[in-house]
């Protein structure tokens, strides 16, 4: 468990800017994958700024070797640019984990380039960074395969919701609400797959790491953790009344509903930064009692 302090702090900041990033960079690749009947102005669109989160996710994901360095050497900004130290870093699981997802994030930002089979290559890089999640961390504990692949899903699921928000913000201010309405609909019936994904994997998680329902009070990671549940109670509370209320409405053409639903994104948008920044502590500052 690391201590918060100067160090740390930025630690945690850097950690949630590169999470949120590469899952946003993923998920806008999944989301090109699914709705690729996009018309051609919002495709564009998301093409672009998935491009562009992809490589900035690529640099905050590298800055998170130097920071790893410094924890070695005691939380100093010093130890950070210890050439020994970061060395060690990089021959490690988390020079391993950044160099699988910088890979699957530069797959993505071939977007810029254009669709077509690029989205496929970028699907792939998707992939890629979900697994790299994988590489480090909690999952690396026993049992191996279970854990890994529950995160996976985890992850994979967690990117798609984040990277569909800021396309289906867009696409809901759009003058054709039918069409617009209609999409939106296309994506609340696989969101609750996805969603479903999402829930069970993070209670498969939860069950393999805690040693038993006791230290979701007892200790400091099953009490962030029941943070960040509370959060994504919310998050699936918006999802809920934007599937079940807004989307119909916009697919019959109301304007209010659209603005309504605009709103309730950027709510979730929030909640989805609280998600991240929490769990950015919870892998920076704690960890389970059995790994």
């Amino acid at each position: 468990m690391v201590e918060p302090g100067g160090f740390a702090a930025l630690a945690w900041v850097v950690t949630a800017a590169a999470y949120l990033t590469a899952l946003a960079a993923a998920g806008g690749a999944l989301f090109l994958l699914a709705f690729a009947d996009l018309e051609p102005a919002h495709r564009r669109y998301v093409r672009r700024t998935t491009a562009g989160v992809a490589l900035l996710a690529v640099l905050l994901t590298l800055l998170q070797l130097p920071i790893q360095a410094g924890f070695l050497g005691g939380g100093t900004f010093a130890a950070a640019r210890d050439p020994m130290l970061v060395r060690l870093v990089v021959e490690g699981a988390l020079g391993t984990a950044v160099g699988v997802r910088v890979l699957g994030l530069l797959l993505i930002a071939t977007l810029v380039l254009g669709t077509g089979g690029l989205r496929w290559l970028a699907a792939v890089g998707a992939l890629l960074v979900a697994v790299s999640f994988t590489q480090v961390g909690h999952s690396l504990s026993e049992p191996r395969w279970a854990l890994a692949g529950l995160l996976g899903i985890h992850v994979l699921a967690a990117a798609f919701w984040i990277g569909a928000l800021m396309p289906l913000h867009r696409i809901s201010a759009a003058d054709d609400r039918r069409r617009a309405g209609a999409l939106l609909e296309r994506f609340g019936r696989l969101a609750a797959w996805v969603v479903g994904a999402l829930v069970l994997a993070g209670v498969g998680l939860a069950v393999l790491l805690l040693d038993d329902f006791s230290a979701l009070f007892a200790e400091p990671y099953g009490q962030t953790l029941m943070v960040k549940v509370a959060l994504v109670a919310l998050l699936l509370g918006f999802a809920a009344h934007n599937k079940l209320r807004l989307s119909p409405a916009v697919a019959r053409g109301s304007a209010v509903a659209a603005a309504r639903l605009r709103t309730s994104i950027r709510w979730e948008v929030a909640l989805v930064l609280g998600i991240v920044v929490v769990t950015a502590g919870m892998t920076t500052f704690t960890s389970p009692s059995g790994t």
